[in-house]
């Protein structure tokens, strides 16, 4: 009843703060409706991480993201921005907090079958994990060496059809990193990143210490890694980059459950160094600067530095680009638009391009990022965005409960994965994008690998 109250009381508090945040909007305070909104967002990560005792979980992640976005698009820097239709705002509203009614319901729902011993449980009996941790190490090897090579034979086959690899040229011909890819090649080229997040499982499960003791592996896991990590920079892939620490950190975190705040802030800062110094350099190499990427942002202050506009404009102008397809949207396209992985895998969008093809809304052509919802908006509209959050809610907490179960350590990876998503819900229509199903695809290969099991062990068990 204790916690029925609680969480009744935030959500409250979530949407007092929320409507003050829309009247603030409309009358022209955007300040004070950023503020209300960053506060919205920060009350409910702590909320959520008080209740969990984790950092990584997700509703949490989801609302320090998807609100905290909110709360910078509101600021209104930019001059291509506008205020928000009512329907906007109602969207990204129920989202949220569909994903949250979602994310409840199914909380409870695995508590009873859990009692029951029914329903997810049987999912779990017939997914039955190799008990032998030796073995489970020596399958995620295989699947580290795997993707690496895969990976590195992608990119290699890519610069010697193109006839060049971006880092060397891109100064040049900017945006022409953009270009660097073979249809059906470059999916198999971007899987380095999950080297990196399966090298974090590798060495939480084996221990650092009991790993270095062994100079072969540590000799042939950091050969592997070095390689993953040098492709993105080499393709100038910012997002692969970001993908591959955040994941990593995620499946730490969330593998070790609570950490000491000592060794959470030094582990954290360390790698958000490495990330921001890689990304700085990525973005050096992309031929970016402060006035360039004002002009193209029209920024409202054309003497932004470089570090305020590129975050800021990659945040809020997504929120913009779902407001100005919420206003020009002749008609929805009906499951055809979140589909398009069906039509990329199939190779259907080369038969039938006419139904693959849809024009993108965006307040400038150069400015393509998007929202999470975008795409379900476009299929369904206000339907199609609810259903979307309910959906998305209760498979984070499906994956939540998996990786708790600590029976197959993969489930750690698919858990990251997804919650790198919704920690990034602001930028890009992730779960329409191909590239990202064929990564979950490959983690659920890893998964099966890794808890395989002939029916002789099982019975014998």
């Amino acid at each position: 009843m204790g916690i029925k109250l609680k969480q009744n009381a935030m959500l409250l508090f979530y949407i007092v703060l929320y409507l003050a945040a829309i009247i603030f909007s409309k009358t022209g305070q955007h300040l004070a409706s950023g503020l209300l909104l960053f506060m919205a967002a920060v009350g409910l990560f702590l909320h959520y991480f008080l209740k969990t005792g984790q950092v990584v979980n997700m509703p949490g992640l989801l609302s320090l993201s998807w609100v905290g976005g909110q709360a910078v698009a509101s600021l209104k820097l930019s001059s291509l921005q506008r205020d928000w239709s009512w329907t906007t705002w109602l969207c990204f509203f129920l989202f949220h907090v569909c994903f949250l009614a979602g994310y409840s319901w199914m909380e409870g729902r695995k508590i009873r079958t859990r009692k029951a011993g029914g329903g997810l449980c049987r999912i779990v009996k017939f997914l039955r994990p190799a008990r032998d941790q030796e073995k489970q190490l020596r399958r995620l090897l295989a699947g580290i060496i795997a993707v690496t090579g895969i990976s590195a034979a992608a990119f290699l086959l890519e610069a010697a059809v193109l006839g060049y690899i971006p880092v060397f040229v891109n100064m040049d011909k900017p945006h022409l990193y953009s270009e660097f890819h073979i249809s059906g090649v470059h999916y198999f080229t971007v899987s380095c990143a999950l080297v990196l997040p399966f090298t974090s499982l590798y060495l939480c499960l084996k221990g650092i210490r009991r790993t270095l003791q062994d100079k072969g592996l540590t000799a042939l896991l950091a050969i592997c890694n070095l390689a993953a990590l040098a492709i993105p920079v080499l393709c100038i892939s910012r997002q692969q980059l970001i993908m591959s620490f955040g994941v990593s950190a995620i499946v730490i975190l969330k593998f070790h459950g609570r950490i000491p705040g000592k060794q959470l802030a030094a582990v954290g800062g360390g790698a958000l160094a490495v990330l921001l110094c890689g990304y700085l350099a990525l973005t050096y190499f992309r031929g970016f600067d402060a006035s360039m990427l004002n002009e193209m942002a029209e920024m409202k202050d054309q003497n932004m530095p470089l570090l305020v506009t590129q975050p800021y404009i990659y945040i809020a102008n997504n929120y913009e680009n779902f407001d100005y397809m919420v206003e020009h949207l002749p008609g929805f396209t009906f499951g055809a638009k979140q589909l398009f992985p069906v039509w990329a895998f199939t190779g259907l969008k080369f038969v039938i391009p006419q139904y693959t093809q849809f024009p993108l809304y965006v307040t400038k052509d150069i400015l393509t990022t998007l929202t999470v919802i975008y795409d379900a908006y476009y299929d369904f509209g206000v339907a199609g965005v609810a259903g979307f959050g309910l959906l998305l809610g209760v498979l984070s907490c499906w994956l939540n409960w998996l990786a708790g179960l600590k029976k197959n350590p993969v489930a750690f990876l698919l858990y990251g994965e997804v919650a790198i998503y919704l920690l990034l819900s602001f930028f890009t229509t992730w779960f329409s994008n191909p590239t990202i199903w064929f990564w979950i695809g490959s983690t659920v290969i890893l998964y099966w690998a890794v808890g395989f099991e002939r029916r002789r062990e099982n019975a014998h068990e």
